[in-house]
């Protein structure tokens, strides 16, 4: 009896024991259940928060790279000369809508609202700065805040080109020493070099214009430029790039030489160029000269002038070079291939150096143009500041001890017309960052 009183005794507690394991297990899966229930909704509102993070952020970016698009268009269209700033907005919103329609396939569609100001202050470069606002789509209801994206164009300059250097990498693309002087009137100096030492100017010379824009950087100091140069300005683009180079014809005179005399010159092509010494005066009449395998090379005492004449160098030493006690008198043709080009180096001549050194050189109307040239100027009195417009666009440019060269857009003064390019075509604009 004892026996079986102990086996029922220990049945009894098994028993207690797996009622009492049964009951836990069941409290602790109901708190489980209970916790995860809890959780769950915390989970779903995170990973729906990520997903609408995700969202609006692609949305923001999308909406920013919008804004910068419109502000550059509308900034391009404010560089033109002629252009309306009424129709700055038309252009802004004209790009905002482009962008949308390319998009309308994809879901969800929202639309986007501009703004668009112009900032015009003294002394700072032209701005466009365009706003753009977007309403939200949250998937998940949790943000219903509109997107917003500001973005700010420049146009680099004012809309008239007086100097631009076009070498993309020299040290000194525009250098100028001693007391060189280039004052650009109411126009941009720009130089395309990359170089940290693009531009450089030293000892007492000064380099003067509405802005002065150097694609690397400038040597110098603040005194030597007014206004500062803009450092990591973008490259600008040769505005004569398309312009047709004039065809040589037969021989006009070969290896001309003129001395102490008084001459009248017909246009035509020169080959072996002319020399022009002592006294000489010569005149040239209207029309285009083509200096062929030699320079027009002015020495002495001699005098040279002529009105409509445009000079253009192709071949083997085709230059220009007007010595110190020349005088120098040439204003552009009003029409015809070579319109307001006063000197044209052919694109075939690579590092041809041209020279200027005449103290009496105080017209020079029209546009000096040298793509794979060099230009130096060295003199002790002023050179083209008698002219309505003087416009330089080289592979580098050097001005040397005294010079002060006068590069003046008074473009309504004249006749002689301004290649396109020169007169605010489509200055280089940039973001505002």
């Amino acid at each position: 009896m004892r026996v079986a009183k102990s086996h029922a005794t220990r049945t009894t507690g098994h028993a207690f024991l797996s009622v009492g394991c049964g009951r836990f297990r069941q409290s602790q899966d109901g708190n489980v259940a209970i916790i995860f229930a809890i959780v769950l909704p915390v989970l779903i509102l995170m990973a729906g928060g990520a997903i609408d993070f995700g969202n609006l952020y692609s949305h923001q970016r999308r909406l920013q790279t919008l804004a910068d698009a419109a502000s550059l268009a509308g900034a391009k269209e404010l560089s033109l000369a002629d252009a309306n700033r009424q129709n700055i907005t038309a252009v802004v919103e004209s790009v905002v809508t482009a962008s949308l329609g390319g998009n309308a396939s994809k879901k969800p569609q929202q639309a986007v609202s501009s703004t668009t100001k112009i900032v015009d202050s003294s002394g700072q470069p032209l701005q466009v700065q365009v706003l753009l606002t977007q309403p939200t789509k949250s998937y998940f209801n949790l943000f219903d805040f509109p997107l917003n994206a500001n973005s700010v164009a420049v146009v680099i300059g004012k809309p008239n080109v007086c100097l631009l250097a076009l070498d993309p990498s020299a040290i000194g693309t525009i250098y100028l020493q001693k007391n060189a002087k280039i004052i650009g009137q109411n126009c941009g100096v720009y130089s395309n070099s990359k170089h940290s030492n693009g531009i450089k100017a030293f000892d007492s010379s000064m380099l003067t214009a509405n802005v002065i824009c150097s694609a690397g950087g400038k040597a110098g100091g603040q005194g030597n430029f007014t206004p500062d140069v803009l450092i990591d300005c973008p490259q600008f683009e040769d505005p004569l790039a398309g312009r047709p180079e004039p065809i040589p014809s037969g021989c006009a005179a070969t290896n001309l030489v003129i001395t102490s005399k008084t001459v009248s010159l017909t246009p035509g092509t020169y080959c072996g160029g002319i020399k022009i010494g002592g006294t000489a005066a010569v005149t040239f009449q209207p029309g285009i000269f083509i200096m062929k395998d030699g320079p027009l090379y002015v020495d002495q005492a001699a005098t040279v002038s002529g009105g409509g004449v445009g000079f253009f160098f192709t071949g083997a030493s085709a230059r220009f070079y007007f010595n110190t006690g020349t005088t120098v008198s040439f204003a552009a043709p009003k029409n015809g291939s070579m319109a307001g080009m006063l000197f044209f180096g052919s694109r075939s001549q690579i590092g041809v150096a041209h020279e200027i050194l005449s103290d009496n050189a105080r017209q020079l109307l029209g546009t000096i143009y040298l793509p794979t040239g060099l230009l130096s100027i060295d003199a002790n009195k002023p050179i083209a500041d008698q002219s309505a417009y003087t416009a330089i666009v080289a592979l580098k440019v050097t001005g040397n001890s005294g010079p002060t060269v006068t590069l003046n857009t008074n473009y309504d003064t004249t006749d002689v017309p301004v290649p396109d390019g020169i007169r605010g075509a489509g200055q280089p604009v940039a973001l505002k960052r």
